[in-house]
């Protein structure tokens, strides 16, 4: 029930913050160009890499050992001992690189200043994420839904101003990624104190965590590579312009990814809890984890696949520039999709902590072939190339992540009802080819709702009656 509830709370927050962002995608389509657009995602991509470098995947030392944990004290051990050694790591990178800013910027096709930017919104934002992977642990639902919604609104309500008031449209977003930035920070020193009222670094326990972060980092590197890099080559071979094409595409897609992520910061600590009891003796709990991860599967499945299937209608919505997003959008969608499988069946090799480099070998071969395609393929087919290198290098990876999860911890999964969700949604992506006019919209709309009802409901056996009644009480107890 905690997993449900959680889920509920994160998504709730989630949507109240991202519904009206994306609302807004159409507004802002007809007041920020391509091109603009272009290199507000580079900045956003160039932001998400060195965050990696800057924490160094210590927050992933933080979410694994967290459960090792026996007391408020060794927590406290933990938390602050990983916040000091971030602390150090962020400020030298943050450094070197403003030193060689002229030089990054030219490589990376950026004006200095918003390369600059994206070296600060880095530095600032490491910490918030290291607080939230601590809350995420705890199952703190409750504080991280609150703040992330505050954030959320502030942000949206800033970046609106600015781009309406600002000439420049590309720097008043990234100005507002700074600004969201800096009161994330702030959030995360309100939230640290309590662990750093007493003096408690442990220093000897830090070999322990680097070695955790240090085989995680790798994969962390390279599912970066695999995830992001397009944006960057993009924007270096073809231009700012394709760059925002693709970058809004990505932006579309990021419906399902954010529905996903809301749930998975929910079920990543109740995968950990399920195998520790696993390892504990508790057989149930695989079957437990294998009906879990089927009810997600589908949920997923059946979401990416309605999103496709109106992605031509919604399109409709943007301005004429953006038309070729169409194209790209449904194919984003589908890579998505075999990305968030990857991230579902990864957490045995997450959790056995002798298959971490297993992990981190999958990832570095899937960054290899991710980044060889897009040389090879963008500089030809522009952002079409780019979809086909993303798809077959999130095929591969997740291919691979899934056989080796297995022999870390054998889950028995209802293969047959697996496959049926795959049958009926691939009959079900024929309803794309009917059309974009308002009656289109509608037939679509009610497939929709057949569709989920047999993918999401009758596939796994719930009672829509009882969990809508379930569901109502869960929103009047986290209201209350």
């Amino acid at each position: 029930m905690s997993l449900v509830k959680n889920s509920l709370l994160y998504i709730i927050s989630t949507l109240s913050v991202k519904a009206a962002s994306f609302l807004l995608l159409p507004f802002y389509s007809y007041l920020v160009t391509p091109a603009e657009y272009g290199y507000v995602f580079v900045v956003s991509a160039f932001v998400s890499f060195m965050s990696i470098f800057m924490a160094f995947s210590l927050h992933g030392a933080l979410s694994r050992f967290y459960f090792d944990c026996e007391s408020k004290e060794e927590v406290r051990q933990l938390y602050s001992t990983i916040v000091l050694v971030i602390f150090l790591l962020s400020l030298s990178l943050s450094g070197s690189l403003f030193l060689l800013s002229n030089t990054l910027s030219v490589i990376l096709n950026l004006p200095v200043k918003y390369f600059q930017y994206a070296v600060c919104i880095s530095f600032v934002s490491t910490f918030y994420n290291v607080v939230l992977s601590l809350l995420y642990s705890m199952q703190d639902a409750k504080r991280v839904s609150i703040t992330s919604t505050v954030l959320g609104i502030l942000g949206i309500v800033i970046q609106l101003s600015m781009v309406l008031l600002m000439e420049n449209k590309s720097l008043a977003i990234i100005q507002t990624m700074m600004i969201n930035a800096v009161i994330s920070f702030i959030m995360f020193c309100w939230y640290s104190i309590p662990y750093f009222t007493t003096p408690s670094v442990k220093l000897k326990k830090l070999k322990l965590y680097a070695k955790y972060s240090i085989s995680q980092f790798p994969s962390d590197i390279s599912a970066w590579f695999v995830q992001l890099s397009d944006r960057l080559i993009i924007n270096k071979y073809i231009g700012a312009f394709d760059a925002g094409i693709y970058g809004m595409a990505g932006q579309l897609g990021q419906v399902p990814q954010i529905l996903f992520h809301s749930v998975n910061k929910a079920y990543a600590p109740f995968a950990f809890s399920k195998y520790k009891e696993y390892e504990a003796g508790d057989e149930l709990a695989l079957g437990d984890m294998a009906k879990s991860t089927t009810v997600v599967f589908s949920i997923l499945t059946g979401l990416i696949a309605c999103i496709i299937v109106v992605s031509n209608n919604l399109i409709a919505l943007l301005a004429r520039q953006y038309a070729t997003v169409a194209i790209v959008l449904p194919f984003i969608l589908f890579a998505i999709w075999i990305d968030c499988l990857r991230i579902l069946f990864m957490y045995p090799l997450a959790y056995m902590v002798k298959f971490i480099k297993v992990k981190s070998i999958i990832w570095i071969i899937g960054a290899i072939m991710g980044v060889s395609l897009n040389l090879i393929l963008i500089p030809r087919y522009s952002v079409y190339g780019a979809c086909v290198s993303m798809i077959v290098a999130y095929s591969f990876t997740c291919f691979l992540i899934l056989y080796f999860a297995q022999r870390a911890i054998y889950i028995n999964y209802d293969k047959r009802k697996l496959r049926l969700i795959l049958f009926v949604t691939v009959l079900f992506l024929f309803f794309y080819f009917i059309g974009d006019n308002l009656l289109a919209f509608a037939i679509k709309t009610m497939a929709c709702m057949g569709y989920i009802y047999i993918v999401v409901f009758k596939c796994n056996n719930i009672d829509v009656k009882r969990l809508w009644q379930n569901f109502v009480l869960q929103i009047l107890k986290i209201v209350s």
